[in-house]
């Protein structure tokens, strides 16, 4: 009878094990590939040390993977500066776990990237008039890099972007953005260094920065407001012990490590956020 109980014990147990999950979200800034490999290596280190396995999951876009935290289809993400500015607008209660730093080219750690303006080196396009009655792509009206800072960039120029270009593009993944610059499908774009550095090298140095917009403080880990406290702490311990390092440059790395920075170094965010919200470029 005992063992019978015990074997039920231990069934159940298991049962329980298997069905818990943590689910990692994050939106499609860059090509899907490039997300899922660079995931990998966070994604074991998140497992082996909270003792639980993590579904990874890349959201349709950046609002989808708010609202995937807002219903807790999603138990932890990485969000762009602004979707997290939007997100705590929505899920008050989200909990910050820390901000990306990644290794620069100087070898140095930074905790922020810059927006650009890229144009091909052999347009003739060295100024933002000479962009004018040309075709631009944005990517998403939620990237930081992609759309939100050039807007307000723009704006401080006292430039209209529908009246400025003769046609505009949203073309989704920041990368896709750098390619279709580099092969001359646009004339100007707006991305983020890491797209330039990796589609730079894969189109023969064709690429040119026209403006640098920054900086921007770089993604973050969230978790959801539904995660009880141990297993929370539990995450954030593991999130900011993360180490990675990679000898190729030309592999994307989602996170070198996490920093936790105070609030305050998202006021120019929620100030920019502000100013353009709700405005779309038709």
């Amino acid at each position: 009878m005992n063992r019978t109980f015990l074997l039920i014990l231990l069934f159940i147990t298991n049962l329980f094990s298997l069905e818990k999950t943590i689910v990692f979200g994050i939106p499609p800034w860059i090509e899907k590939s490039l997300l899922e490999e660079s995931a990998i290596p966070l994604i074991k280190h998140i497992e082996n040390n909270i003792g639980i396995p993590v579904e990874f999951d890349i959201a349709n876009d950046y609002s989808d993977a708010i609202k995937k935290l807002k219903v807790k289809k999603y138990d932890i993400a990485i969000l762009g500066g602004i979707s997290y500015v939007r997100a705590t607008k929505i899920i008050p209660d989200l909990n910050y776990i820390g901000t990306v730093q990644r290794r620069g080219i100087d070898g140095k750690l930074k905790n922020y990237f810059q927006s650009l303006l890229l144009v091909r080196k052999d347009r003739g396009i060295n100024t933002l008039k000479d962009l004018k009655g040309k075709k631009f792509a944005f990517s998403d009206f939620q990237s930081d890099s992609g759309y939100v800072y050039p807007m307000y960039y723009f704006k401080m120029k006292n430039i209209i972007p529908k009246n400025h270009f003769s046609k505009i593009f949203m073309l989704k993944k920041l990368t896709k953005v750098a390619k279709a610059v580099a092969e001359g499908a646009i004339d100007g774009g707006a991305t983020f260094d890491g797209a330039y550095d990796l589609v730079n090298s894969q189109y023969g140095d064709n690429l040119k920065v026209l403006d640098k917009i920054g900086d921007i403080p770089n993604e973050l880990m969230v978790a959801g407001s539904h995660l009880e406290k141990k297993l929370l702490k539990r995450i954030e311990k593991a999130v900011l012990s993360y180490r990675f390092e990679t000898i190729v440059p030309e592999t994307y790395v989602i996170a070198n490590r996490f920093i936790k920075l105070d609030d305050s170094a998202y006021d120019l965010l929620r100030k920019v956020e502000s100013s353009i919200v709700g405005k779309k470029e038709k």
